[in-house]
């Protein structure tokens, strides 16, 4: 399973930023051997822009979520298939802001996941626990729980040969805004123990073939600083940047540290 780095934008840039970011991005990653996989996912108005600057590059596009409906009187929703019209090849689904925000559970994740699935497109399914969670000594449970909710009615032979990314994004460890000095990246340990869970979560249930291709990225105030230690973990097969992604110098720092952690670790 290839290294994964997986940028996204939420709300923070404008159309002529997020121009911007694609230009200075393309030409770093252009410039380096990246021995890893860069995705971005832009906000839903600068997909198409941020598209057809990243066409034919090695910078690929992602997208932030999208509504289980294909088709009809769906206001305000973007469907999966304008999506990957775009160009689109990965999905983030479940993520921490979308479940508390918009109130988004695993049933309807699940039901994103099988769409995924079925039109070829990587999903990137986050899960996390809560600092009340984590206190009440229930992180592993809730967990496992909400795995075996996103992937109900979905068999092993669904996933063969597919590439399946799963994140673990604690809430207690994202920031609240680019400039929070207070919200730290999870301590390296917790993550490879709830990767080290979620993996065995999904051997689990759908065998050992199914391991061959999955990754597992972690998400929570990702930064150049925090990463040699994540990237050092063996149950570490990624990163979710969120708003060190937002800036090309620091998410440029970023990649380039991730390589240097890569060529030191046993991954490479």
């Amino acid at each position: 399973m290839a290294f994964h780095v997986v940028g996204q934008q939420k709300l923070y840039l404008s159309t002529e930023q997020s121009e911007e970011l694609a230009r200075e991005l393309v030409d770093c990653i252009q410039k380096h051997k990246f021995d890893f996989d860069v995705f971005m996912c832009p906000s839903f108005i600068n997909i198409a822009r941020f598209s057809t600057l990243v066409k034919g590059t090695k910078l690929h596009l992602g997208a932030q979520n999208f509504n289980q409906a294909s088709y009809g009187a769906h206001t305000g929703q973007v469907a999966l298939s304008e999506l990957v019209s775009l160009g689109s090849k990965l999905v983030i689904l479940g993520h921490s802001e979308v479940r508390s925000q918009l109130s988004e559970g695993y049933s309807q994740i699940n039901r994103k996941l099988k769409i995924c699935l079925e039109r070829g497109v990587i999903p990137l399914v986050c899960f996390g626990d809560t600092a009340a969670d984590r206190a009440a000594n229930r992180s592993e449970a809730m967990i496992v729980s909400d795995i075996h909710i996103a992937f109900a009615g979905i068999s092993a032979d669904d996933l063969a040969g597919k590439t399946l990314l799963l994140a673990y994004d604690p809430p207690w460890a994202i920031k609240s805004n680019v400039g929070d000095p207070n919200t730290k990246a999870a301590d390296p340990s917790i993550v490879a123990d709830m990767h080290g869970l979620m993996r065995a979560t999904i051997r689990g249930l759908f065998g050992e073939g199914v391991v061959g291709g999955l990754g597992i990225l972690y998400g929570g105030s990702v930064e150049y600083q925090s990463t040699p230690a994540l990237v050092a973990q063996a149950e570490v097969d990624g990163l979710l940047v969120g708003s060190a992604s937002t800036n090309a110098k620091t998410f440029t720092e970023l990649l380039a540290v991730v390589q240097r952690s890569l060529e030191t670790s046993e991954k490479t």
